[in-house]
């Protein structure tokens, strides 16, 4: 079965296939893609399994640099450099976890955890940049948006692939 946007289709009762061509969605109104080299395109296989999530069969993480554990902060354009080359997560899997609850790891369920799918940035008519991430707000999962221009400390992991 596939959602109404093409987005996302059921495979069982602990996968789903979500679509990475589809447009994102935007943070805000206006925004613009930045393209990213290594974001991955097409269908993939996303699977909670008991010890963990999983796409194509590779576990997801929540990556922290070095420079975000023990109490350090990060800016978060030195982040992205980072993160340049690693295999992290589209949004549109975020949207499709927020759309499938079940299939989000239990130990994500930390409250002041943000978690950021950098494989898509985006750009405000001002030029600044952003990236989309999943929270639980304590009640429910939630998404949102922050400036590459802040701060990212051990409450801010990247979502990648092992």
């Amino acid at each position: 079965m596939e959602n109404s946007e093409g987005r996302i289709q059921v495979w069982g009762d602990t996968a789903i296939l979500v679509n990475l061509d589809a447009p994102p969605e935007l943070p805000f109104d206006k925004a613009i893609i930045e393209p990213k080299i290594g974001r991955g395109s097409g269908w993939v296989k996303v699977e909670k399994c008991e010890d963990g999530l999983y796409i194509n069969d590779h576990r997801v993480i929540l990556y922290l640099s070095e420079q975000q554990k023990g109490g350090k902060v990060i800016s978060g354009f030195k982040l992205n450099e980072e993160l340049l080359g690693k295999p992290v997560l589209h949004p549109n899997i975020l949207d499709a976890l927020l759309e499938h609850l079940d299939l989000i790891p239990e130990d994500w369920k930390k409250r002041y955890l943000y978690i950021f799918f950098w494989a898509v940035i985006f750009r405000d008519s001002d030029g600044r940049f952003f990236v989309r991430f999943l929270y639980f707000d304590g009640e429910r999962w939630q998404w949102g948006y922050s400036g590459i221009y802040v701060g990212w400390d051990n409450d801010d992991p990247a979502a990648l692939l092992v």
